[in-house]
């Protein structure tokens, strides 16, 4: 019985890789190939009358008629790719380089990577940032979500779970210019306020020291053991856990690049983000890397991450 190890980012793979770094909004749909626009079409009943359905639609692409998923809201503003990617034209090349292009399904998701030009470091370890932009063509209320992704370059652990509901906001956007220079300025501040947080949650938990308790107690509430008399049916599942504990305690925690940080909330922060990330109970999980994606931290809240950091503000009151 082993655990799947995957190192890399979850986006690795996913998504079309550019030949050459596109310097434009329009270079980088057509590379990858997501210049697609979207509609929506009221459902109607198959009887004779052919009523509508309340607010429910369909969102469909217009270059294929294809399908994207249903939506019930009364309210529709679509945001079309282009829109999207007009965004952040000011900042291509100057702020940002695109790194990839991807959507997920048939294109209910569609999403560009970036990293900031300039790179920084946290207690001397070096961080890569990324910011993620995604148009979800089922929830069209006119706007995109974007995600402040930095990256602990020596074990690619994505951090966006320690800066919180920074990382992660939705901005209007349009075809008008003016309007779109102001969305970049502000995408541009909260990737230097990402920088400061991160640097303060750093200080922070280098100054609260970890007990054999406070570890204990982490374990037994992430990865609790089912409590039945010897010889009963929970014993294959305890077994599983003993070998999640292991691990974690030998894999994460003794990992030799938080060697430095040992005996402080930040060596175990950091083991907990690599377990969440990197670690996979079956290869289909591992290397789904469109699922991977989807549930990517920061878009998708970690239900172990969120326990541990409610718990660990128990621990350190």
């Amino acid at each position: 019985m082993s655990m799947v190890y995957v190192k890399d980012l979850p986006w690795s793979g996913v998504g079309a890789k550019f030949d050459k770094t596109p310097t434009t909004s329009k270079e980088i749909i057509d590379g990858g190939k997501i210049g697609f626009r979207s509609a929506s079409t009221p459902m109607y009943t198959q009887h004779h009358t052919h009523e509508d359905i309340g607010n429910y639609h369909v969102m469909y692409r217009e270059d294929t008629n294809e399908p994207i998923g249903v939506i019930n809201q009364q309210k529709i503003k679509i945001t079309q790719n282009e829109n999207m990617f007009r965004a952040v034209e000011s900042l291509i090349g100057i702020d940002l380089v695109p790194t990839s292009a991807a959507m997920v399904g048939r294109g209910s998701k569609v999403f560009g990577f970036f990293k900031t030009n300039e790179g920084y470091k946290v207690e001397g370890d070096d961080i890569d940032h990324y910011v993620v932009i995604m148009n979800d063509h089922l929830k069209p209320d006119g706007k995109i979500t974007v995600l402040n992704y930095p990256v602990r370059l020596v074990c690619t652990n994505g951090l966006t779970e320690i800066v919180g509901r920074i990382s992660k906001y939705r901005v209007s956007c349009s075809d008008n210019m003016v309007e779109n220079q102001s969305i970049a300025a502000f995408i541009r501040d909260r990737v230097l306020n990402t920088q400061i947080v991160l640097e303060r949650n750093a200080e922070n938990k280098l100054k609260q020291k970890l007990t054999k308790e406070h570890v204990e107690k982490i374990l037994d509430d992430l990865f609790p053991y089912l409590k039945a008399d010897v010889g009963s049916s929970h014993d294959r599942a305890n077994e599983t856990t003993s070998m999640i504990r292991e691990t974690f305690l030998t894999k994460c925690m003794n990992a030799d690049d938080l060697q430095n940080f040992k005996g402080t909330f930040y060596q175990l922060e950091n083991a907990l983000l690599d377990f969440s990330q990197h670690y996979f109970m079956s290869n289909e999980k591992g290397i789904d890397l469109e699922r991977r994606l989807a549930e990517m931290p920061g878009l998708v809240s970690n239900y172990q991450m969120s326990k541990y950091f409610k718990l660990q503000r128990q621990l350190v009151a």
